[in-house]
């Protein structure tokens, strides 16, 4: 029988669900973590979570069981810092790196820490709240936007935003939500079961309030992947072929003929104006993203630079916005921020971790991990269409699937790297952090300067705005927002 959780543990943990949740349920939270005091809370967690997993290295509590990806994690946060180092604007590029060297400092942990039964069990159960609690947020909003509706048809016109302020945003994170609820509910019995299946139910609904047509999609592969493999492991019988094909026919047409952009495009046989429009920006952003990243050397413009290198025209192209903070596609946007050599370690990447998916799709796999392996191909599909690695929901959810899956393959014995071994890491570790914590405290300080003269130009203290906004060219001067803030 596994032992008890310790009270650290479950402090550090429930701290973790708190940040996650504070970051995300506080509308509209993907511009809101941007400004202070939030982004404060925000870099928090991550530096948090690079400093833990150099904590327990040198501890030697963190066993390389996956030598490889050790490997892979280690030389990515090297590249991005290298990455931040090499841009033309360095130092808002090294600010931009927190969260990235956060990620993956979370994923070492919880990759090493998922084969504890009572670890497993403390972060399943964690993630299992935020997921309903998120779940919750969205219908909630949704409910709303239904007592303001005149009608059913307004309202599935209209696109949900709760709780990030955006709809393709909900999609994305309910897509992850969906795929871990479900993951959970087939490991758990009876009450436990029944409110995550609710939760299962809400971000369907939550997807067909977000109106996106990449979560329809994606929601489709998923299922399909889900249904495939429960036919499989019952033994490719024709009736239960019939009974998955039928729910998942149902389930898609219900999310299409829901979805008024995919409606339209079936009834007229071509895009609505306003469909026609969104693709029109998605392919800009593409061009631009495209030319991002070949345009800035074997490094790109680094990190978190696509607003800067966009606007000092690197990449300014035709029906593309006057601004950007992304370019709408992940792989696109690694491309145009941190070039071909971004690039290649995200393939390297990709190649380690495809026989993990594919071993979790085998009809010989737990069905709960098959459920955790349909959800990170169908978001990796998703993310095709856009970038949100940016929001700490979206993040952390992405890694807690990957680390699960990671952790619960063949068992590896590992013993604890040796003390000169565990030194040498631990030092270039904090050799990486050192660049992106010094400019991310300068960046959070102009942040700071900046509420203030917010707060002034409220009260209609224009000396004290002026002032404000001084201070935060001094202490972000790359940052091109507080010279137009001031001019």
């Amino acid at each position: 029988m596994p032992a008890a959780p310790t009270t650290r543990s479950l402090l550090l943990t429930y701290l973790g669900v708190a940040w996650v949740l504070t970051s995300t349920l506080n509308p509209p939270s993907a511009t809101r973590i941007d400004v202070w005091p939030w982004a404060a809370i925000t870099s928090a967690g991550w530096l948090a979570f690079s400093a833990g997993a150099l904590g327990l290295f040198a501890a030697g509590r963190l066993a390389t069981s996956r030598p490889v990806l050790a490997v892979c994690l280690t030389l990515w946060g090297i590249l991005v810092t290298l990455s931040a180092w090499n841009s033309p604007w360095s130092q808002g590029s090294l600010a931009a790196c927190l969260p990235t060297l956060g990620g993956l400092g979370l994923l070492w942990m919880l990759v090493n820490l998922c084969r504890e039964r009572t670890s497993l069990a403390v972060v399943r159960t964690a993630v299992d709240l935020t997921a309903f609690a998120f779940v919750a947020a969205v219908l909630f909003g949704w409910a709303q936007q239904a007592l303001a509706a005149p009608s059913i048809s307004a309202l599935l016109q209209g696109r949900n935003p709760v709780p990030f302020g955006h709809s393709v945003y909900t999609a994305g994170a309910a897509l992850l939500a969906g795929s871990w609820l479900g993951s959970s509910a087939l490991a758990s019995r009876g009450f436990a079961r029944a409110w995550r299946v609710a939760g299962v139910i809400g971000t369907l609904l939550a997807i067909m309030s977000s109106a996106s047509r990449a979560g329809v999609a994606a929601s489709a592969v998923m299922g399909s992947l889900v249904a495939l493999g429960w036919w499989r492991r019952r033994g490719h019988r024709l009736r239960d072929a019939v009974i998955a094909g039928g729910i998942l026919l149902v389930v898609v047409a219900t999310g299409v003929s829901t979805n008024a952009r995919l409606r339209d495009f079936l009834v007229d046989g071509q895009w609505s104006a306003i469909a026609a429009a969104s693709n029109d920006h998605r392919l800009a952003m593409a061009d631009a993203g495209r030319a991002l990243g070949a345009s800035h050397g074997l490094f790109g413009p680094g990190p978190g630079t696509v607003p800067l290198a966009y606007h000092a025209g690197d990449a300014r192209v035709t029906h593309a916005p006057d601004g950007s903070l992304q370019v709408h596609s992940a792989p696109l946007q690694v491309w145009a921020t941190t070039g071909p050599a971004g690039l290649l370690a995200m393939a390297i990447l990709f190649v380690a971790l495809t026989p993990v998916i594919a071993r979790s799709l085998r009809p010989s796999a737990a069905p709960d991990l098959q459920v955790l392996a349909a959800g990170v191909v169908g978001y990796g599909l998703f993310a095709l269409t856009d970038h949100q690695f940016d929001l700490p929901y979206i993040a952390v959810l992405s890694v807690v699937h990957v680390a699960f899956l990671l952790g619960n393959g063949p068992e590896v014995s590992a013993s604890p790297p040796s003390r000169p071994l565990r030194a040498a890491v631990v030092t270039i570790g904090m050799l990486v952090l050192a660049g992106p914590v010094w400019y991310r405290v300068r960046d959070l300080a102009a942040r700071a300067a900046f509420a203030d003269a917010a707060s002034a130009h409220d009260a209609g203290r224009s000396e004290e705005v002026q002032r404000a906004l001084s201070d935060a060219i001094r202490r972000a001067p790359w940052d091109r927002f507080y010279h137009e803030a001031a001019a």
